[in-house]
Parts: C-alpha cells; sequence; structure tokens
C-alpha cells in the first residue's frame, strides 16, 4: 500500500480520498467475515470456517497485497483449522506459506518465524515424522532464545515440545533433560504455586516412571500434588492427575494401602467435579476393582467391577466395548471367590 501512495502521489486528493474509502469498505466486510468464521469454528463447522478465512484472505490481498504479515497471519489460521480438522498436509502447506512471507518481509529471524517453526514441529509431530518435528521445533527454540532471552515462556512451551517428541521417541534421558529445562523456566517467571509448574512436576514423574526410578518418580508426583494443592481446591480435577499418578508408584514399590488410599482420593474428587454418573468415575471404580482383584480380595473387587458395569451402560451406552471387559472381569472374580469359598469349606471340614 506505500508503493501505491508513492505511485499516485501527485493524483488529485479526491482520487486518494475514494481509495481510502475502498478500504474503508473492505475492512468492514474482513471485520464481517472474521466473526463469521469465529463462529463456525467454535461450532465445529471446519469447512465453512475455512471458507470464510479465504474470503478474508482475498479481500486482505487487495488491501495489503501478496506479501504483508496480514496475509501470513490469515494463512496460519487456516493452517489451524486444517489441524484441527485433521488435515496435516494442508496446514503444513499453509504454514510454509505463512513462512515464506514473514522470511521475505523480516529477515531469518522474527517471533512470527519462531511461531510458524514451532507450528510446523507440531504439525509434523501428529503426521508422526519426528525428526522433522524437531528440526523445526529446534529452530523456534533458537530464535527465541535470541530474542526473547533465555527465560521466557515461549522458550520454556519450545523445550516441553521437544520433550514431548522424545518421550514419543522413548529416549526418555533427552525427555528428561528438556522437561527439567521447562520446569526451571517456569519457576523463574510463574513461581512455585503455579498449574504449569505442577504440570511439569508430573512429567517429570512419569519420564522417570518411564526410567524405573520409582523413588524419583514419587517425590516429583507429590511435588506436583503439593502445588496442586496449594494454588487450587481441594476438589480440582487436576488433582485427580497427580493422584492416579502417585497410586501407580505405589502398586510399583507394593505399596498397596497408600495406593487405594490414592485411588478412593482420587475416586472423591471426580464424583464431585464430574457427578457420579460420568466416565471419569467409571475409570476410578475400574482401577480400584483392578487393584482388588490383584490383590486377590475378589469380593471387595466385585462391588467395584458391579458398579462400573452399571456405569458403563448409563454413560457408554449397551453395546459398548468397556462392557465386554468389564463382564471378563466379573466373571473371573466370581469363580476365584467361589474357588476360594471351596477350599476353605474343605479345610473346615478336615
Amino acid at each position: 500500500m506505500e508503493q501505491k501512495s508513492l505511485r499516485h502521489i501527485n493524483y488529485s486528493c479526491k482520487t486518494s480520498e475514494v481509495l481510502h474509502s475502498s478500504n474503508d469498505y473492505l475492512y468492514t466486510i474482513i471485520n464481517g467475515l472474521e466473526k463469521q468464521a469465529i463462529q463456525y469454528f467454535e461450532r465445529e463447522d471446519y469447512e465453512n470456517s475455512i471458507k470464510t478465512y479465504e474470503e478474508i484472505l482475498s479481500n486482505k490481498k487487495k488491501v495489503f497485497g501478496d506479501y504483508h504479515r496480514e496475509i501470513g497471519l490469515v494463512r496460519e489460521e487456516i493452517a489451524k483449522i486444517y489441524q484441527k480438522n485433521r488435515r496435516y498436509k494442508k496446514a503444513i502447506k499453509m504454514n510454509l506459506e505463512a513462512l515464506q512471507i514473514y522470511t521475505t518481509l523480516q529477515g531469518k529471524n522474527s517471533l512470527d518465524i519462531a511461531r510458524c517453526f514451532n507450528h510446523l514441529g507440531l504439525l509434523y509431530y501428529f503426521r508422526g515424522k519426528h525428526n522433522e518435528s524437531l528440526e523445526y521445533y529446534s529452530k523456534g527454540l533458537e530464535i527465541r532464545k535470541v530474542l526473547s532471552g533465555e527465560d521466557d515462556l515461549a522458550v520454556a512451551e519450545s523445550y516441553f515440545n521437544m520433550a514431548t517428541v522424545y518421550d514419543d521417541l522413548w529416549k526418555y534421558e533427552e525427555t528428561l533433560y528438556y522437561f527439567q529445562k521447562c520446569l526451571d523456566i517456569e519457576i523463574k517467571c510463574l513461581g512455585e504455586k503455579h498449574f504449569d509448574v505442577a504440570m511439569s512436576y508430573n512429567n517429570i514423574g512419569s519420564t522417570l516412571q518411564n526410567q524405573g526410578k520409582t523413588k524419583e518418580a514419587l517425590e516429583a508426583f507429590q511435588k506436583a500434588l503439593k502445588v496442586y494443592q496449594e494454588c487450587s481446591h481441594a476438589d480440582d480435577k487436576k488433582l485427580t492427575v497427580c493422584y492416579t499418578n502417585l497410586a501407580e508408584v505405589y502398586i510399583k514399590d507394593k505399596r498397596y494401602s497408600e495406593a487405594l488410599d490414592s485411588m478412593k482420593k482420587c475416586l472423591k474428587i471426580c464424583i464431585k467435579a464430574h457427578g457420579f454418573e460420568s466416565f471419569e468415575v467409571l475409570e476410578a471404580y475400574n482401577n480400584i476393582g483392578l487393584l482388588f482383584e490383584d490383590l486377590k480380595l475378589y469380593e471387595e473387587s466385585l462391588k467395584c467391577f458391579k458398579i462400573t458395569s452399571f456405569l458403563d451402560s448409563k454413560v457408554m451406552g449397551k453395546q459398548h466395548w468397556i462392557k465386554a471387559a468389564i463382564r471378563q472381569h466379573i466373571k473371573k472374580c466370581d469363580q476365584e471367590r467361589d474357588k476360594f469359598n471351596r477350599n476353605s469349606n474343605t479345610k473346615a471340614n478336615f
């Protein structure tokens, strides 16, 4: 638009006013289309949302030309919708086009370019292309470190993303390294009492658990639980993740009473947060039932599985695959209980 102004500098003021008026009209159209695109997106009508953003793109090109930051931003929005709709190839294409615009306008280093690299890393991750994902995440990380400094939350996000990829590859040393880097920045920027800090402790705990480091994993999960308790209500559903993780570690460490205690706390929170007839409560009862079954406490296990079966019919429907699995557990517990009772009667007769 600057080039047009210079080119028409000797034209009359009237011509300038007409151009300005024309742009005002286009801005009005664009604003209306943007509201419409968001509404479509919120209704999960992704096809119409994309079509509307393509109209926005066409109108913005009339105002700004093909190479302008605004055009890159619209392409990024379209890429996000393609991602939401799992059309990752199209999302990648849109992001690369946005990246080309930013590179032409801004050079090699800008936060727009870093954001594009980050999104491309995510898209390649979703496609299962881990090497490409790490390559783009690394590029974005380096730019963010230069422009925002080492202790910026955007840098923490990049570390988190890279850790997630390495976790998928079962490279737990690298996973732990990047989760720890992420945690260190979050504590500096957000303080100890923040949800993101608790989540990072959870991630570190899960990685340590995958490495078979039960004691260290337990410590990390306990830290996560403490942070959640200090920065949220005791019935916050985020606590259920901590209690579930703790229960898994306790079971591996054969600390069954502590595992059961964590599971019961998880169940209590699930009932309060989601209501009794919910998938979360179903899952909590199922986990308790499995623990009782492993401990050969079949009477208690049967009670849990029967509640799970009832909730399954209410929540998941009569034909859901979970029902078949629950039936198998109920059948096994019934048989084992009867077997135990027969053996007990035999011993009593002797």
